[in-house]
């Protein structure tokens, strides 16, 4: 951490920082543990520009649902003059409780179904302003223009001509895939759907003390949503739905919600990606992206994700 943050960080919330701990380096930020005599505070400095607006949306919601006595989740912590987070040269800083618990995937479903669904059911005591899923693609316009640039690219960059080499691979599938989700953008524009307040991206961002005993983390992007923004990735996952269906019984997944929130998934991470590659990053830092775009985006699980509902041949 740098030492002008280190000491803003100190100056706006009153702390004195006895000393700090790097955290695992997130895909979005870097992190940090605090150590505050008898306190601990967990730390995220945010310098991507991409996603700064929606994780400052985001965050009088958090602080709304702790309020209303939502409890297992990380919520931020005020400044002293009440601020939610700080900015520092084009950097967000946010300083959040420390949940004593390690992230995994490693839960138990059903108790997972039932976290998820008490923060929809949380939905109607929110009163402060949140953003509303309006199914546009927030990235169409960088996706179309990095695709086009990566495969018509001449660049003598090792690193951008592998990337150009995979994307061929799967280019014909990649546009049939958009223009497949575009279509179903325009459907579900025009029909009515009920909104809950969704984190956007749960399953992996998860403190878990036992596999019943869990803490929802990392909400960068909280929008009011149809609850299969949360729940697409876990609907062949019995012991969730029963867990969901436990408070919201009358659920029913919409496969057309869920085929859309796959879809969007793909499309924004792959415009992540793009954007980590073709950076100013280190060849080290752009090799791991470049095969985590080809792990989770190609071959690992997002794009077999789509092929279960359209096996396009």
């Amino acid at each position: 951490m740098d030492d002008h943050i280190r000491k803003l960080i100190e100056e706006q919330y009153g702390l004195a920082i006895e000393s700090l701990v790097e955290a695992p380096r997130q895909f979005v930020a870097e992190t940090f543990i605090l150590n505050c005599s008898d306190i601990r505070y967990f730390c995220k400095i945010v310098d991507k520009p991409l996603f700064i607006p929606p994780i400052i949306e985001s965050l009088p919601v958090i602080n709304e649902l702790y309020k209303k006595g939502l409890e297992r989740l990380n919520y931020p912590i005020p400044t002293r003059k009440g601020e939610l987070y700080l900015q520092k040269d084009g950097s967000l800083i946010v300083l959040f409780n420390y949940i004593d618990a390690e992230q995994s995937e490693d839960y138990d479903f059903y108790s997972f179904g039932r976290l998820i669904s008490t923060l929809h059911s949380a939905t109607s005591k929110i009163d402060v302003t949140t953003a509303k899923e309006d199914f546009d693609y927030r990235y169409a316009e960088s996706f179309e223009k990095q695709l086009n640039n990566i495969v018509e690219s001449d660049s003598a960059d090792r690193i951008t001509q592998s990337l150009r080499t995979l994307l061929i691979k799967y280019l014909d599938e990649v546009r049939h895939d958009y223009t497949n989700f575009l279509d179903l953008s325009q459907q579900l524009k025009a029909g009515e759907h009920k909104m809950v307040i969704t984190h956007g991206d749960p399953g992996g961002n998860t403190l878990v003390k036992s596999p019943t005993d869990l803490y929802l983390i990392d909400w960068d992007n909280i929008l009011l949503a149809p609850p299969e923004r949360d729940t697409w990735f876990f609907q062949h996952e019995s012991e969730f739905i029963r867990g969901y269906q436990s408070i919201n019984s009358n659920y029913q997944i919409d496969h057309r919600l869920s085929h859309f929130f796959t879809y969007n998934r793909y499309f924004e991470d792959l415009v992540e990606y793009f954007a980590e590659i073709l950076g100013t990053g280190t060849e080290v830092y752009r090799k791991k992206n470049l095969a985590g775009l080809e792990e989770d985006c190609l071959e690992g699980w997002l794009r077999p994700s789509i092929r279960q509902f359209d096996p396009y041949s």
